[in-house]
Parts: structure tokens; sequence; C-alpha cells
């Protein structure tokens, strides 16, 4: 299906990770190599591991309100940020209007927003403007530009893009047909 909702993470720049896939730092004890090494230690290394690790992904306020399922919020504060070209926030507003998470779904403006991030690069937004195009929503189908997104989001190792660009190659939508 249709990729997720991205978090942007603050202290890593331009770093984006998908909602579902963003996992905390975790710390995987084992027992030290070096014997007779004092218990204490062990355990002030062990705490100063998982304090560092425990702000390292930061959470903007509209993934906070996402999180906690206040979508109508979530939208407000991407849409401000979307309105100033930031494209993680253009995606996240086209993704909630693709899945009518406001009400009913708005795949035409949602293929809007989706543009504006792809166009600044954004592989997620290529993606799911790609399969908006294959399929006709928010436009007049045109699969010769959704192989165009996906083989963009391809050539950034967007493993989506990658498939998407396979598959269109293999049913020759958009392209002649290529099953080697």
């Amino acid at each position: 299906g249709f990729l997720p909702p991205f978090r942007a993470r603050p202290r890593a720049g331009i770093a984006i990770v998908p909602a579902p896939f963003l996992i905390r730092p975790t710390v995987f004890i084992m027992r030290p190599v070096v014997k007779g090494m004092p218990q204490s230690i062990i355990a002030f290394l062990c705490a100063l591991a998982v304090s560092a690790g425990a702000g390292a992904v930061d959470s903007t306020p509209a993934e906070k309100a996402y999180d906690r399922g206040d979508l109508r919020a979530a939208f407000e504060l991407w849409l401000a940020e979307a309105e100033q070209g930031e494209a993680v926030a253009q995606y996240n507003v086209a993704t909630l209007l693709r899945m009518g998470g406001l009400g009913a779904p708005d795949q035409r403006t949602a293929a809007k927003w989706y543009a504006r991030a792809a166009d600044q690069g954004h592989a997620g937004a290529q993606v799911n403007l790609g399969r908006l195009y294959l399929a006709g929503e928010g436009g007049k189908p045109n699969p010769a530009l959704a192989v165009t997104l996906f083989r963009a989001a391809a050539e950034q190792d967007f493993a989506p893009g990658q498939f998407y660009l396979a598959e269109a190659y293999r049913k020759g939508t958009g392209v002649l047909a290529d099953a080697d």
C-alpha cells in the first residue's frame, strides 16, 4: 500500500524515517569479556548507554499530536510547516488528506501536496504520488509520469521506489515490458 506519515529527526538534520519503523535506540547488554570488572562500573556504563539513547529521537509537536491520535492538531501543525516549504510536513499533510484522517479522503489535494514534496526530492512523496498517477486518483492517470517518479525514488536507494519501478517494467506499465 501507500507509505505512512514520516517523522523528522531534528537533531539528525535531513534524515527521515517512516513512522512505523521509528525505533528508539535499544541497548543490548552482554556479559563483559574482562573478568573481575566491578558490578558498579557495569551498572554505570549501562545507565550511561541507556540515558544517551533516550533522547536521541526527538518528536515534533505535530508528531506528538499524531501519536496521541489528535489528527486535526497534527494536520494543522504540519500544514503550517508545509506552507513554509518543509517537504516532510508536505508529505504528512498529503498523507492525512489521502487517508481521510480529517473526513472524506481528498486525493486531488493530497496529490498537490505530494507533488510539492516530490519536487524537493522526498522519496516517499515521489512513490505515493506515482501510485496516485497509476490509479488515476487525484487527476488523470499518467503511468509514464508515475514511472518517472518511481525512478527518482529508486535512484535515492528508496526500496519502495525500486519495487514499484521494477513492477512497472515487469508489467509494462508506463514503459515497455521487460521480463528479464
